[in-house]
């Protein structure tokens, strides 16, 4: 409840499973749950997870494979076009770290941005969607100065654009 009382455990994960949640659940337009475990599934570097809202039918929508990028630690974010995005931590074309996005239901799981050293690196927070439609987020290594970027894209992956390097001078 909203005033802390009936704290009710829903799912509880233990050693054996080491999925290594990192971030929270997201509640989909469609009521279920959806997030993201840094470690385990076949690869054993992550995948995209969904259940219900009472904690029943855990299910791993994608099991991440390094091409797709490697643990995942920020929220999803269900965007306007209701595909969930998210981001990596490494692995990818360049393992710097990925953007992804899939379908709810796990299908069309798509890399749509490979970070590289100027791009920014190692993403640990997720992406947003602003009311232009472009999702926004940060990395806190890469970029000119080495401290990391503020940056944008469009949801297909195309416009990457930096929008501040980061400077730990500043």
């Amino acid at each position: 409840n909203s005033d802390g009382t009936a704290l009710e455990y829903v799912k509880q994960f233990g050693a054996r499973t080491s999925p290594l949640p990192q971030a929270g659940f997201i509640k989909g337009i469609d009521g279920r749950l959806y997030a993201t475990f840094k470690a385990g599934g076949t690869g054993n570097v992550g995948s995209v997870v969904r259940m219900e809202a009472d904690g029943t039918n855990l299910t791993y929508i994608h099991h991440l494979r390094d091409a797709d990028g490697e643990n995942p630690a920020g929220n999803l974010m269900q965007a306007t076009d209701g595909y969930l995005y998210g981001t990596t931590q490494s692995g990818g074309a360049m393992d710097g770290g990925t953007i992804f996005r899939i379908k709810p239901d796990g299908t069309e799981f798509t890399v749509i941005y490979n970070f590289s050293a100027l791009s920014g690196r190692t993403p640990r927070g997720g992406v947003m969607q602003a009311t232009n439609c472009r999702l926004y987020g940060i990395t806190p290594v890469g970029g000119f100065y080495g401290s990391g970027t503020i940056f944008s894209v469009n949801t297909d992956g195309s416009g990457y654009a930096i929008l501040f390097h980061l400077n730990d001078q500043a």
